[in-house]
């Protein structure tokens, strides 16, 4: 035993004290739920036995056989032995797959379990006539003997099963039974009395009632077959797995605590029954007061979506105002822009007429300045040549025309400057009719799309006026549903408050300090189990391995700086688990020195889970090591024939060469 380990000292008697103390009630209330509850208290880890698998008959008729053509081959009898199985590692082997090296090791598993076929595959089962196992437990010899017809074609094969000691060399039978669902409960029976485990119940939810597991979920934690969603033996439901690892290494007041815990879930189920049975007439109102508030919202919605009359009939009003003030100043507008545009056409003439003025003012000042600036050198009626000292007389006649110059006025320059003024005014008035006129007609468009708005809105308003009138009938509703609701909570009775049971409180209590009492020694326990899972599992091939932590309701795992669980691994990945999990508990009960595990594992065909030759080699070193550790183990191995299995320092081993069988 391990010194850092501390055994839990609590006495039965103190263990109800202290869930008197918890609880408030006193001892006699809490043997009574106890019992009432089929709760058995079992603080006291018994010693640890161990099993050891001695020999293996099988004998019978193979038939159906075919040969690598096809062809039929004549039936085979066979009897098969292997024998003289002692403590150490023990291989079974062949050189090829299907050659009986299964169905050896699933013989010893239906002899174990006491379960007929079992895994035996149908054809195997129906070939043989007697098998027979022997195991000792704790040195004493016992062995199962199963005989039936070899079923050449007869569905109904007669069964008979016996389970025997050995006492002073002779067999004492214990058992006989020809039904096999009964040798199951015989052996099951056998095992937990022996092996001094208890069964324990787990509470199921969805059908409110226990399922019980016994040895059948216990001797399958001895078996490893393939990869599973179990860490430990073969089950997930109920948190099976860490309950079979709790009771292997040996934890004081498990099946207690297991067994308690399953009794109050089990309570508090049916306390919750009964509330929700007592709540039935109040749930039943509260129904039908949520039906008609959800009518109400309807009717509410209803009624908004219902247009409202007298909004609409002031809306009307409204708009028939707004027509008529629309309709007035488009009047209006048109009235002015008829003015204007008159005012206009007067404005365009007269600035026309003054512009054509001044133009004609300019050109006569243009066209005296032009000849008078001429200077001619012959007359342009009779072509005479002018001579200017001639032509100047002395009555300041024209020398070419006779006729005395007229010399221009000197206004001029004044009347072009008045007409320019009164060209640009002339335009400024008529810019300034040109703007007046932009803004009326800008005025008029804006009084028609008033006018527009407000006939559309008359219309509108018009429509739901002549339209049947809904929102009576719709208020009418509202008022009913309001008054029935009231109605219906007046009638409400109070919510019915739970009040906990004498027996939850009992067995709440009571699950508690079972808890306290060995959680500690679990701590302790699982920490050195997750140090040796880690360890062994590595070892086996499980890559990038950084941690592994086992807790009650968790395996986390640690792999390439992710955080994983043991669900999420591979096929491969799980098996190595498995079989490193099997191993580390061994170690861990070892270390204890109060651990139950009996020492005994069998491990079919573990290389097939995609584990190569060097991981297969170090399973086998670690199963070595392990063997060295604890030397009254036995551990049997059942694989295809590698090189590196006949370098193993194994206690005996049985090979099929070649294309040979077993049996």
């Amino acid at each position: 035993m391990n010194k850092d380990i501390e055994i839990p000292q609590t006495t039965v008697a103190e263990w109800r004290s202290l869930i008197a103390d918890k609880s408030g009630c006193d001892e006699q209330t809490i043997d009574d739920v106890l019992e009432r509850h089929g709760v058995e208290v079992n603080s006291i880890v018994p010693r640890r036995k161990t099993i050891l698998l001695r020999s293996v008959r099988l004998s019978g008729v193979k038939s159906g056989l075919k040969d690598q053509h096809q062809a039929d081959l004549p039936d085979r009898p066979f009897d098969y032995t292997w024998k003289d199985l002692d403590r150490g590692l023990w291989i079974i082997t062949s050189d090829k797959n299907s050659k009986g090296k299964s169905s050896v090791l699933n013989t010893f598993k239906a002899a174990i379990k006491g379960k007929f076929p079992g895994s035996m595959k149908p054809d195997v089962w129906n070939w043989l006539s007697m098998l027979r196992v022997e195991f000792s437990v704790d040195g004493v010899l016992h062995r199962v003997t199963s005989k039936k017809g070899d079923g050449k074609g007869d569905e109904n094969i007669a069964f008979l099963a016996s389970l025997e000691r050995q006492e002073s060399g002779e067999w004492l039978i214990l058992s006989t039974k020809q039904d096999p669902d009964a040798f199951e409960e015989v052996m099951s029976d056998f095992f937990m009395q022996e092996l001094g485990f208890e069964k324990f119940r787990a509470f199921q939810k969805r059908t409110e009632g226990f399922k019980h597991h016994g040895w059948p979920s216990m001797g399958s934690a001895l078996f490893l077959t393939g990869a599973s969603d179990a860490l430990f033996g073969e089950e997930t439901a109920d948190g099976l797995a860490m309950r079979l690892l709790q009771l292997f290494i040996g934890l004081p007041w498990i099946s207690t605590y297991t067994e308690l815990q399953a009794s109050l879930k089990k309570v508090e189920a049916d306390t919750a029954r009964i509330g929700e049975a007592t709540k039935a007439p109040r749930t039943k109102l509260l129904t039908r007061i949520a039906q008609l508030e959800t009518e109400r919202t309807s009717a509410i919605a209803d009624k908004k979506a219902l247009p409202d009359r007298d909004l609409a009939l002031i809306e009307k009003k409204a708009a028939d105002e707004e027509i008529a003030a629309a309709l007035e100043e488009k009047v209006r507008c048109e009235r002015e822009l008829i003015e204007l545009r008159g005012q206009i056409l007067e404005a365009k003439s007269a600035s026309a007429e003054a512009k054509n003025l001044l133009q004609q003012v300019k050109d006569e000042v243009g066209a005296g300045h032009l000849f008078r600036s001429l200077r001619p050198k012959s007359c342009p009626s009779c072509d005479a040549a002018v001579r200017v000292n001639e032509a100047a007389t002395e009555q300041h006649h024209c020398s070419l025309c006779g006729q005395e110059p007229v010399v221009p006025d000197d206004d001029s320059a004044e009347r072009i400057a008045a007409l320019k003024r009164e060209v640009t005014g002339s335009a400024s008035a008529l810019s300034s009719l040109e703007q007046i006129r932009a803004t009326k007609e800008s005025a008029l468009t804006s009084a028609k799309a008033r006018l527009h708005a407000a006939e559309e809105r008359q219309r509108k308003a018009s429509d739901i006026l002549r339209a049947d009138d809904r929102g009576h009938e719709v208020a009418t509703r509202l008022v009913g549903l309001d008054a029935r609701i009231q109605e219906l909570q007046e009638q409400l009775p109070e919510e019915p408050k739970l009040v906990a049971s004498t027996d939850a409180r009992v067995l709440k209590s009571a699950f508690e300090v079972t808890k306290e009492c060995f959680e500690g020694m679990q701590t302790s326990m699982l920490r050195h189990f997750s140090e040796r899972l880690y360890s062994i599992a590595a070892a086996l091939g499980v890559e990038n391995l950084q941690s592994v932590e086992v807790k009650l309701n968790k395996i986390g795992i640690r792999q390439g700086n992710t955080e994983t669980t043991f669900t999420k691994l591979n096929e491969g990945e799980k098996l190595r688990f498995r079989t490193a999990a099997a191993l580390a508990a061994i170690e861990t009960a070892k270390w204890t020195g109060v651990g139950r595990h009996p020492g005994f594992v069998v491990l079919d065909s573990p290389a097939a889970q995609e584990m190569s030759e060097d991981d297969f080699a170090s399973l086998l070193a670690n199963l070595t090591s392990v063997l060295e550790a604890n030397p009254d183990m036995q551990i049997i191995v059942g694989a295809v024939m590698r090189p590196k299995i006949q370098d193993v320092p194994c206690r005996g081993m049985e090979y099929a060469k070649g294309d040979d069988h077993l049996f």
